[in-house]
Order: structure tokens, then C-alpha cells, then sequence
């Protein structure tokens, strides 16, 4: 996740529901790495709460 944000890219498109990790972790890592790429989180989830998650962990959308 963080290292494919050291290529430049227009949007990262990202899923919370990840193998491994959730995508709120990645989200948190790319800003904490300064990444400035746009970020569009997709999720199955709709309560509002998960929404601002999204936003508070640096997802523009």
C-alpha cells in the first residue's frame, strides 16, 4: 500500500475492507508519508460514522 504511494498517481482508489490490514491504516500511513495523491475510499459500509472515519484518516472522498 504505502510503498505503490511513492509511485505518482492521480487518485488512489481504496477499499476499507482489505486481506491484511484495514484501508483507514494505509489512508493514515500515505498522509503520514506526505503523500498528497487524492484518495477515494469505497466501502460496502454506509453508517455516517464510517464515512467521517474515512475523512479523519485523510480521504478526500
Amino acid at each position: 500500500g504505502v510503498q505503490r504511494g511513492l509511485t505518482p498517481y492521480d487518485l488512489i482508489i481504496l477499499d476499507l475492507v482489505l486481506p491484511d490490514t484495514h484501508g483507514h491504516q494505509v489512508c493514515q500511513s500515505l498522509r503520514r508519508e506526505q503523500i498528497e495523491t487524492p484518495i477515494l475510499i469505497l466501502t460496502a459500509k454506509d453508517a455516517l460514522e464510517d464515512k467521517l472515519s474515512g475523512f479523519d484518516h485523510g480521504a478526500d472522498d
